[in-house]
């Protein structure tokens, strides 16, 4: 038998060695396509890696070889895909990798998945010193995301009061809204944060703005775990304290419903009326007798001395 190959066999290795030598090739030249530093100890360790782990040495080699500064995260978890490295440092808490990632001078109004810019994440996951430098490096005070929060509704959220104080002092828009119409305040308000509701109020956050639902700052002082000195800052402020929302409630039947009968007290105490209903016709006694507990029952004294 004739040890001669088909000429079909020699073309289809051929093609494999090519095919295998332009892979190798590929392999090869991947961590200068990508970016990634030519050093051993961080090749193909992406910026957002070593950004989260505040490796600084790996950092400004990977910057140093062109590693692109805004690439948005591919993986991991959802609500953090298409952060940038800078995003990513801000949110691990790694602020020298964030300082060596804004000298590099990234695209400030870059944005994650959900429509978060640096300085959004910074409000809500950063220190107020990296809320300064962004605002010192230019970022955009009022950016907002797909929910439409700004930079100044997430510090109130989850942020730090001095995060607050610095984006008031900024100019940030102070009565801004995000699609369920909450502003700051009442964000502020919902955390039970005493300091940054002062802030705000003290600023001239609006205290009788209403989200969709018609609820305003002294309805959430009222159903939330806020200070009690809350109801009275929003009174001073001018706070309408019998106002109405969309299905007729008052602070004070909220007070009542949660049988809160310090708010209630305090609530009585600067003037809410007691003889309002709601549109089912129930009043703030009515909302306390269905309680049908201890609470309930105080508050529901409460309620029926001072009519």
């Amino acid at each position: 038998m004739s040890d001669r190959k088909p000429f079909s066999f020699i073309i289809t290795v051929g093609a494999l060695a090519a095919a295998g030598a332009v892979l190798y090739y590929s392999i090869r030249q991947l961590p200068q396509d990508v970016g990634a530093a030519p050093s051993a100890s961080v090749t193909g360790v992406s910026l957002h890696a070593l950004a989260e782990a505040g490796n600084i040495a790996g950092l400004e080699a990977q910057l140093k070889a062109g590693a692109k500064i805004d690439s948005g995260l591919e993986d991991g978890p959802l609500a953090q895909r298409g952060m940038t490295p800078l995003m990513t440092a801000i949110f691990a808490g790694q602020e020298k990798a964030a300082e060596i990632l804004l000298a590099a001078k990234p695209q400030l109004e870059a944005r994650s998945r959900d429509g978060r810019s640096a300085l959004i994440w910074a409000a809500g996951w950063g220190s107020p010193a990296m809320v300064q430098r962004l605002l010192d490096a230019g970022a955009e005070k009022n950016a907002r995301d797909e929910a439409n929060f700004t930079a100044l509704i997430m510090a109130a959220a989850r942020g730090e009061a001095k995060s607050v104080d610095l984006l008031i002092k900024s100019g940030a828009d102070i009565n801004a809204k995000n699609k369920w119409n909450h502003t700051a305040l009442m964000t502020a308000i919902r955390t039970g944060n005493k300091e940054k509701v002062e802030a705000l109020l003290n600023a001239g956050a609006g205290v009788n703005d209403a989200d969709l639902d018609g609820l305003t700052p002294i309805h959430m002082a009222a159903e939330s775990d806020a200070p009690i000195a809350a109801l009275e800052m929003i009174q001073k402020r001018g706070g309408n304290l019998d106002a109405q929302s969309a299905a007729g409630l008052t602070a004070l039947m909220i007070a009542a419903d949660r049988g809160d009968a310090e708010k209630v007290k305090t609530l009585l105490a600067l003037g809410a009326k007691v003889s309002l209903k709601d549109k089912d016709g129930a009043t703030a006694l009515d909302w306390a007798n269905r309680r049908a507990d201890d609470a309930g029952k105080a508050v529901a004294e409460l309620l029926q001395k001072a009519k």
